[in-house]
């Protein structure tokens, strides 16, 4: 299988799963997707340098979408038993799906991609997925990395 047939099986299984979520480099405020839209109420957390919104789809993935201080979302971390679709949470970024460098890896259970733009992380192992997805030029300074994995 070639590489642009495997990038657009990924990109289809991602698409197949519905709900909400959040678009990277959008304003929080201005997401399309409502409560109802999402199954569950949305959670906010507010930070010095950030905000975390938290909320279930109605498949049951857990989101968690970071924003800066001015409401522009800079990351976006998921884990549950059904993908997001990844074209619509990277937005103006899912180009970078069909461009080098996306790694694929030998057990077929994860991939990678990293550019000056855009860095994701996806995984898959018995039906849980996990990613992270966050614009590196959009991330505040002063913020460690370690806030995409704490509870």
């Amino acid at each position: 299988m070639t590489k642009a047939l495997i990038r657009l099986l990924l990109g289809s299984l991602a698409l197949a799963s519905l709900g909400a979520h959040a678009t990277l480099g959008e304003n929080v405020s201005r997401l399309p997707y409502s409560r109802s839209a999402a199954g569950s109420s949305i959670s906010v957390t507010p930070h010095a340098l950030y905000s975390r919104h938290e909320y279930h789809t109605q498949t049951g993935t857990r989101v968690r979408e970071f924003a800066d201080a001015q409401g522009r979302v800079f990351a976006i971390t998921w884990e549950g038993q059904a993908p997001l679709p990844l074209y619509r949470v990277l937005g103006n970024y899912a180009h970078e799906l069909t461009q080098p460098p996306l790694r694929h890896h030998p057990d077929h259970h994860r991939f990678d991609l990293q550019s000056t733009d855009l860095v994701l992380h996806s995984r898959v192992y018995l039906r849980e997925f996990r990613g992270v997805a966050y614009l590196p030029g959009q991330w505040p300074q002063a913020l460690p990395m370690n806030i995409l994995s704490q509870p």
